[in-house]
């Protein structure tokens, strides 16, 4: 099969699907494709360059804030848990 023949199938194919989760999973591959992946988060969800410095900002926005502990704090707790 040539690409365009491909291509039919799949268009035929997403014309008939029903599941709305699989059309939100096919939406969201091809966000990924067309934004390009550059990072994932702990969970393993995908960020695009747009998501991920806006999560490096928010970040930023929490030293700011004062949301953080110190390295000393995070010792601090887990040597207690021993």
């Amino acid at each position: 099969m040539d690409n365009p023949v491909l291509k039919l199938e799949l268009l035929d194919w997403l014309m008939h699907l029903q599941d709305e989760a699989k059309i939100k999973q096919i939406i969201n591959i091809k966000n990924e494709i067309d934004e390009g992946i550059v990072a994932y988060t702990i969970s393993g969800k995908p960020l695009t360059k747009s998501q991920y410095v806006e999560e490096i900002e928010k970040g930023f926005d929490d030293v700011k804030a004062g949301r953080f502990k110190s390295h000393q704090q995070i010792k601090d707790k887990y040597r207690s848990n021993e």
